[in-house]
């Protein structure tokens, strides 16, 4: 390279600006050996002007126009990075042509420019060339600085990377990776150097290269390609250069396969549903025998992580499961990971399939119970069906595990608080020993409740109120229900008034249900207490929040409406001041099914479907216009931890309505929860 050629080069390397006013001015057409007013007569420079692309009508070749146009769209002032990137790509698209040829192809004229020795156009060819080569330098430039940045120009590079390789222009294609490439991220920079090493040997060098070896390195150089998606974090990217390599019948090796799954698997808020669904697309159409069932098993595992929606990561089980029959056929795999399925569907309201996974996966491992006993305790606690907790128990818990810390107490107390198994608590309880924990104590003190032990009562209330912390949400909670079942609204009450709100707030929830019960019964509910004293602190802590309840002491009468009962607004007023995201679902499924059994199922689904302005602009629901307080406005919670139970509560009643519009209303929103069919049906629709 002459010195005019290195000088111009670093003086234009940093220029687009003078790379475009060269090219568009008079000097340009007069100086380029492109421009017909150079007469160059020799054979053998017209020989050097025989090349793919042809020149258009002003003399400049197709490459050099584009190239041109790709200059002055990045040059240009007022636009994103990403709009100048989707010009380019749409200019490409449009012309047919590729940016990876168009820059092998303007290295190639450069080089044949400073080869030529004709003196008397020396000079011209010479800054030509330099500036020829300065332009395709500062475009690579740009698309290194800009290419890890910018989505548009990764998905251009990446486009127009597939396309040369599928046209057979391999050494521009590898060349132009070699250059983006960002080998300073030492994860990676090994295995690709190892790689780009293998590849280069493959290029053939002007001789022609025989099938199996153009395939090997068609797929090498693909594979290259996906890895450098995957450098950039573009897992979607990959997944599709992968997919349009299969239809091209471009082979991609399992371990870069796997690299795309596992890439994809990752939580990423904004594209996680898409990455899932790409997963599932991709398996599909693989061979089952390209992946480990192992690797299976990982894959759900990390789609079932983070905040995503268990519905892909089902999907995946049951086709291992169902079609690839791996607990049937491939028996000693590591199936670990499936637990965070299962606690993925807990934590979406899925119980049911949460259940069913358990099932498959102690069937085919017992020893799965062994390692994840605080699981099993999650998921028997989120069972509301007393058949299914005894088949739990039965069939998919080892005998062993009954004592297991993370499990007995939950056991005990199942057991002792329906009078159907007071044999079992006996067994069960028999193991119990010395030091008793506070747990336990709290367990005992609802068995005994629900026995009519009432010495044995006394005794742990006893126990419970000198121990440390008291008595918990959990024990007010039992209390109340005690009290409530006696019909003592005001001992109750007086009870929770005791208790500071964090240990009382269950307790008041069971007050709220106890009166819209009453309602629901055709009962007088309640609005005053015996114990006048109590009234009146209860209606001096009520904020004037409904204009109703200015002058609610004077409206003390069995059929003041249920919206102005002090006792109901007391217990939502205490609630809202804790603002707990498990009482206020709670409350908000009590509510969903007090509205449905009272009004009937379409105000139970207005109900719910104010869930989705909830961000925009608040709950909205019209309490008052059903009689109940407009307060109970702050306490509504509708989330992924309630939402499929407040559905399936909707479609209880509007079974029994025999409402078909809501039926299948119901059964379309379950669906778009990621509820299976078959789920639904047997959970809904079973005989």
């Amino acid at each position: 390279m002459n010195k005019l050629h290195v000088h111009l080069r670093c003086r234009f390397s940093r220029s687009h600006h003078a790379i475009s006013k060269f090219y568009s001015s008079a000097v340009f057409k007069s100086q380029s050996p492109i421009a017909e007013s150079i007469a160059i007569s020799s054979p053998a420079f017209a020989s050097q002007r025989k090349e793919p692309n042809s020149a258009n009508q002003d003399g400049a070749h197709d490459f050099e126009v584009r190239l041109t146009t790709v200059s002055n769209i990045l040059i240009r002032r007022g636009s994103s990075l990403e709009q100048r990137s989707f010009e380019i790509h749409q200019m490409y698209s449009r012309s047919g042509g590729n940016l990876v040829q168009d820059l092998a192809q303007n290295e190639k004229r450069s080089l044949q420019m400073l080869d030529m020795n004709y003196s008397s156009d020396k000079y011209s060819l010479a800054v030509y060339s330099a500036l020829n080569d300065v332009l395709g330098d500062t475009i690579k430039d740009w698309l290194w600085e800009n290419v890890y940045e910018c989505s548009s120009t990764r998905a251009m590079v990446l486009n127009q990377l597939l396309e040369s390789i599928q046209k057979k222009e391999y050494l521009s294609a590898f060349e132009l990776l070699v250059f983006l490439f960002d080998l300073r991220h030492a994860t990676h920079s090994k295995v690709v150097l190892k790689e780009m090493d293998s590849v280069r040997l493959k290029i053939p060098q002007g001789k022609r290269i025989a099938t199996e070896d153009e395939k090997s390195l068609c797929s090498s150089l693909s594979s290259l390609c996906i890895q450098f998606a995957l450098s950039l974090e573009q897992p979607l990217v990959a997944c599709l250069l992968l997919h349009t390599c299969l239809e091209s019948n471009i082979t991609i090796g399992s371990t870069t396969i796997e690299k795309i799954l596992v890439s994809l698997s990752i939580d990423r808020p904004l594209h996680s549903n898409y990455q899932s669904y790409a997963i599932l697309k991709t398996i599909l159409r693989l061979k089952p025998s390209i992946l480990s069932p192992s690797f299976y098993f990982k894959l759900i595992g990390n789609m079932s992580k983070g905040s995503r929606d268990p519905y892909f990561a089902n999907i995946l089980f049951l086709h291992v499961n169902e079609k690839l029959r791996f607990f049937e056929n491939a028996p000693g795999i590591d199936i670990s990971p499936i637990r965070f399925l299962i606690e993925c569907n807990l934590q979406n309201d899925n119980s049911h399939r949460a259940r069913e996974i358990w099932k498959v996966c102690y069937e085919y491992d017992p020893s799965f119970a062994l390692k994840f006993a605080n699981l099993f305790n999650q998921l028997f606690i989120a069972t509301d069906d007393k058949s299914e907790k005894l088949a739990l128990i039965e069939n998919y818990l080892p005998s062993e595990l009954l004592t297991h810390s993370s499990i007995f107490g939950t056991i005990l107390a199942f057991y002792g608080r329906d009078l159907c198994f007071l044999d079992n608590f006996r067994d069960l309880s028999s193991h119990i020993n010395p030091p008793v924990s506070r747990s336990l104590l709290s367990v005992l003190l609802a068995s005994f409740i629900t026995q009519g032990k009432e010495k044995e009562v006394r005794l742990l209330m006893k126990a419970i109120a000198g121990a440390q912390g008291g008595f918990s949400s959990h024990d007010i909670d039992i209390l109340v229900e005690r009290l409530l079942s006696q019909s003592d609204l005001n001992g109750a009450m007086n009870l929770l008034i005791q208790n500071h709100i964090t240990a009382s707030k269950e307790g008041y929830l069971r007050v709220i249900k106890h009166l819209l019960a009453e309602d629901l019964r055709g009962s007088d509910v309640p609005t005053s207490l015996p114990d006048v004293s109590l009234q009146t602190k209860i209606e001096h802590s009520i904020p004037e929040f409904d204009a109703n309840l200015t002058n609610v002491a004077s409206q003390r009468s069995q059929t003041q409406p249920i919206y102005a009962n002090p006792i109901l607004n007391f217990a939502a007023h205490q609630l809202s001041i804790l603002n707990s995201d498990t009482v206020n679902g709670d409350f908000t499924l009590a509510l969903v099914d007090y509205l449905g059994k009272k009004y009937g199922s379409g105000v139970s689904r207005r109900l719910y479907m104010n869930k989705d302005r909830k961000r925009a602009q608040g709950y909205t629901f019209n309490f008052v216009k059903f009689n109940l307080p407009k307060r109970f406005t702050d306490l509504l919670r509708m989330n992924e931890s309630n939402h499929i139970r407040a559905l399936e509560s909707i479609l209880e009643v509007a079974k029994g309505e025999n409402n078909t519009a809501s039926i299948k209303w119901c059964v379309l929103e379950l669906r778009k929860l990621g509820v299976f069919a078959d789920d639904i049906a047997k959970n809904s629709f079973a005989a």
